[in-house]
């Protein structure tokens, strides 16, 4: 029941910050202490074409078998840097501004692999944006839960404060059993968006 659209706050939190998100750790970048674990943008990508292209040491751009582009195989950590940042294999050379001249690197793999990065990058975009999603989607259902309860509750208690006399029998303990449940309903919603910001930011390269 998350929002989509124009109007999805996690969306647009996440675009908003992707360029700085991706070059950090664990989607493009090693974890420490995990130096045979797979990149988030190559795990949670991998039924995406253009994922499975890029990463592809059969068919990618750090193939043995690619000539348009030997800077990838001779360096393949390229792969994975590259990825977080696309415009590095733009081409910007311009007659308009002849001190400006392309790197190496877009002159010879832009080319053949811009499009390919794009999308690629694009696609580990929706899948975290997905994958935090996930993590916030049971705290925003016990949310809706807890405020239908807070309506019986806020019920109850305006029949028993227009109730004459003192609170005793069946309505003390109905009212004191509804309010005592609601005061631990909202520390456990607390705690479960608490909970669910932190697998949200954290996202990591190996799910239990």
């Amino acid at each position: 029941m998350m929002a989509s659209g124009t109007s999805d706050p996690v969306r647009k939190a996440a675009e908003k910050t992707w360029d700085v998100a991706v070059a950090e750790a664990p989607f493009t970048q090693l974890i420490p202490g995990e130096p045979n674990a797979d990149f988030f943008c190559k795990k949670e990508t991998a039924a995406d074409p253009s994922c499975a292209t890029w990463w592809s040491m059969s068919d990618g751009p750090a193939s043995a078998g690619q000539t348009s582009c030997e800077l990838f195989t001779i360096n393949p950590q390229l792969v994975p840097t590259v990825l977080a940042n696309c415009s590095a294999l733009r081409q910007y050379e311009s007659p308009d501004i002849p001190s400006f001249v392309d790197t190496d690197l877009a002159k010879s793999c832009g080319p053949a692999w811009l499009t390919t990065c794009e999308a690629c990058n694009t696609a580990c975009l929706e899948a975290f944006i997905a994958d935090t999603k996930d993590y916030l989607l049971p705290v925003s259902y016990f949310t809706f839960f807890v405020c239908f309860y807070l309506v019986v509750v806020i019920f109850w208690n305006d029949v028993l404060i227009n109730e004459e006399g003192d609170w005793v029998g069946v309505k003390k303990i109905v009212g004191m059993a509804l309010n005592g449940a609601l005061a631990l309903l909202a520390f456990i919603d607390l705690g479960l968006g608490i909970y669910g910001a932190i697998k949200a930011y954290q996202v990591r390269v190996k799910k239990n």
